[in-house]
């Protein structure tokens, strides 16, 4: 849609000159796998729980690769505040929803799959003893999955709201899952289980176990084991 129709966004280069590219200025843009097995981007290792760059070689959930940077600012940026590899930028970049004017390019990645981004099969989760998790309801024909936890710190139950973690996801198999990472479990051993268990093809139980992971790590009934 072309700016100044109803509805249509200013696109993106028309809001530069207010924005100053401030989504390029928030620290470094995480990059796929593929991405940074490619090498054709200047890359840094950056640690999501300390806030600062990590200079271990190590498996570790908090640990991304993102593009360099310079006093937070992507090292691709340039003067004029236009991004000087725009035509091969990284996905995260062309799925970016901006708050100024809504999102721009293909819009191909969304919050839930950059967790997913920084995910491996050699990563461990163990489940949070404080927390217990009480009930599972998947109802058949919904697009949420409703998880019932006690939070024994606090004393008190709490009900989280998840997408399923594969189409017509069970009670039983959300659970079963999710149990399988008790005592601590590498993700790929989680994932070669859930395959077997669910008669599932190797992409969607791997797929939907990662989608589980993310979904209960936010919910803090998982822990990564190591960092």
């Amino acid at each position: 849609m072309e700016p100044g129709k109803s509805g249509a966004m200013p696109r993106c280069l028309e809001l530069i000159g207010h924005c100053r590219a401030m989504c390029c200025r928030m620290g470094g843009t995480m990059l796929t796998p593929d991405e940074i097995s490619s090498g054709e981007y200047e890359t840094e290792a950056f640690c999501l729980k300390k806030k600062e760059l990590c200079d271990k070689d190590i498996e570790c959930y908090h640990r991304i690769i993102q593009c360099r940077t310079r006093s937070l600012v992507c090292v691709y940026l340039g003067e004029d505040d236009r991004c000087g590899i725009y035509e091969r930028r990284p996905e995260v970049c062309a799925g970016f929803s901006c708050g100024f004017g809504g999102p721009d390019g293909r819009n191909k990645t969304i919050y839930g799959e950059r967790d997913m981004m920084r995910l491996s099969a050699g990563m461990s989760f163990s489940l949070n003893p404080s927390v217990r998790l009480k009930a599972v309801i998947a109802e058949p024909g919904r697009d949420r999955v409703f998880l019932l936890y006690r939070d024994r710190e606090l004393c008190a139950d709490s009900m989280a709201s998840i997408p399923p973690p594969w189409p017509g996801a069970t009670d039983e198999q959300v659970v079963d899952v999710f149990l399988m990472f008790g005592g601590g479990r590498r993700l790929g051993e989680a994932e070669e289980q859930a395959r077997a268990r669910l008669a599932s093809t190797a992409v969607d139980a791997s797929k939907g176990t990662r989608r589980l992971v993310v979904a209960c790590l936010r919910e803090k009934l998982l822990l990564p084991c190591h960092c």
